[in-house]
């Protein structure tokens, strides 16, 4: 449908000047600044686990991004493996930086965002790529992202992912799917099989 006076745009939005200004209403501006914020957190986390060209990356910072009981699971073919912070972190750690997963980068292509009150939730599809034991590999995948606000700020408190495998295709993005923020390279979750 042409936008024009008075007119209202496919996706629902009034393009007219008074639809323009209606639009910004206070809760209009919060929930703005709530996915502003929501984007950054998420922009930080895929960051986190990325040793490009010998980078050694700061897992520490993975407690300012969760709330202290946060969990992440991944879950693919088998049993999903649930981990608290500590427990996802520290084989991690070594993977990182004993050379066995070298070039390790992952960034988000493409979200979905909810946000409701103080509750959030996230679906991204994201790629990543790396070299495993020398092995250059590539995968894309899923992740569900569940967020609270606290008096610091939106964390996370949950996040689950699932790779690319057979019998499970990453949906491309379409209508509805909010394209990537560019954040220069952004990894995150790594498993003990990366290529599973």
């Amino acid at each position: 449908m042409a936008a024009g006076p008075g007119k209202v745009h496919d996706d629902g939005m009034d393009l007219t000047t008074e639809g323009a200004s209606m639009a910004m209403t206070p809760e209009n501006v919060r929930e703005q600044a709530d996915r502003m914020a929501i984007d950054t957190l998420m922009a930080a986390f895929y960051q986190l686990f990325c040793n490009l060209d010998g980078a050694r990356p700061d897992l520490a910072r993975i407690y300012d991004l969760f709330i202290p009981e946060g969990l992440i699971i991944k879950h693919g073919a088998g049993v999903p493996a649930i981990c608290n912070l500590e427990q996802f972190i520290a084989p991690r750690e070594r993977l990182l930086t004993d050379g066995t997963l070298a070039d390790f980068q992952e960034e988000e292509v493409a979200s979905r965002t909810e946000v409701f009150g103080n509750l959030a939730q996230r679906i991204s599809l994201y790629r990543k790529s790396g070299r495993w034991s020398g092995v250059p590999f590539q995968a894309r995948g899923v992740k569900t992202t569940q967020l609270i606000r606290t008096g610091a700020g939106w964390r996370i408190s949950a996040l689950a992912w699932d790779d690319e495998r057979e019998g499970f295709r990453v949906p491309e993005p379409g209508a509805g799917w909010a394209p990537a923020r560019a954040s220069g390279g952004a990894p995150t979750e790594i498993s003990h099989d990366m290529r599973s």
